[in-house]
């Protein structure tokens, strides 16, 4: 298994190519130490690359994440996460990251600007939202998440 990034912030880490289907890998997502994608972690090359391409082009064109921080400001972390996770709108898509696939099918993850500060915050969910795993909260960079999904890209096209 190959880590990419640091397991207790954020990372990806890629198994080898499964011998029966070289398209299909081993792939587990940790944010803050926590694997967000235990439910499903055979990730499907092709598509996975995509998703991950995808992730990183929009951390790219969405910078300021700044612009929400006022709606975080009278919330602990943890409320904001809710807050965000019951959003339907604008706000919801605006801070969600890591909808990658089937591989994060059973997690939730949002980048939350608060006090100054950008985190990741996830957590697992089951497939009828009754019951979720504690929440993972790192302090982050929109710039660390994208490095470790180009690097995790570049792994997974030259392998």
């Amino acid at each position: 298994m190959k880590m990419i990034g640091d397991a207790a912030r954020f990372a990806v880490e890629i198994g080898p190519a499964d011998s029966s289907s070289r398209q299909m890998r081993i792939v587990n997502i940790y944010v803050g130490g926590k694997n967000i994608s235990e439910v499903d972690n055979a990730a499907y090359v092709p598509q996975f690359v995509t998703s991950l391409r995808r992730a990183a082009d929009a951390l790219k064109r969405k910078i300021d994440y700044a612009k929400y921080e006022p709606l975080f400001l009278q919330h602990s972390l943890e409320e904001a996460y809710q807050r965000l996770a019951a959003d339907e709108g604008e706000l919801f898509g605006a801070c969600r990251v890591l909808d990658l696939g089937a591989t994060t099918d059973s997690s939730l993850s949002f980048l939350i600007p608060y006090r100054n500060r950008l985190y990741l915050a996830s957590r697992t969910i089951d497939e009828d939202e009754a019951v979720t795993s504690p929440l993972a909260i790192v302090e982050i960079t929109a710039y660390d998440i994208v490095r470790v999904l180009e690097s995790t890209i570049e792994v997974l096209e030259n392998a």
